[in-house]
């Protein structure tokens, strides 16, 4: 039973540092690089054109995973309210990305849960999940990838 319980202590990091991690949305400070993204979401919903200037087909120096799922955001929320929950859409996969490296380097449920939160609250941390960044879907993304390959690895498939 004490081994159960102390194997979720990193998801209670997860949740926690993500909760801890809200408390910056009280700042209303997000990193500009999002706002390039997310007008370039806003045009493509406005005008179906992945560009900066409205209609007209310029690039922007953004990356299109983020770019689509601001416009996915777009959609649902609507236009003024989709970037609270995108940002907290954001922190919660870098989370989880951090859940997955601390499985890929440590073995004790404590030290994970430790470095979960101390790792999500960096500020570099803050500023590429819960600030705007896309890195955080990035992070997570790469982790996981990095997750699947070594259990793969290790269980022979």
């Amino acid at each position: 039973m004490a081994e159960t319980q102390n194997s979720r202590f990193p998801i209670y990091a997860v949740i926690v540092t993500v909760i801890f991690k809200l408390l910056f949305l009280l700042t209303h400070y997000i990193q500009e690089d999002a706002f390039i993204t997310w007008r370039v979401a806003q045009n493509l919903l406005d005008y179906g054109v992945i560009g900066f200037n409205g209609d007209t087909k310029i690039s922007a120096s953004t990356t299109h995973l983020y770019v689509f799922v601001s416009y996915i955001f777009n959609l649902i929320f609507g236009k003024e309210n989709f970037i609270e929950p995108l940002l907290i859409f954001n922190s919660i996969l870098f989370t989880i990305g951090t859940l997955f490296l601390s499985h890929l380097v440590l073995k004790n449920p404590w030290h994970k849960a430790i470095f979960i939160f101390l790792i999500g609250i960096l500020p570099p941390a803050i500023k590429i999940s819960i600030l705007g960044m896309e890195y955080g879907i990035l992070f997570f993304l790469e982790m996981s990838l990095l997750y699947y390959g070594f259990n793969k690895g290790k269980n022979g498939y």
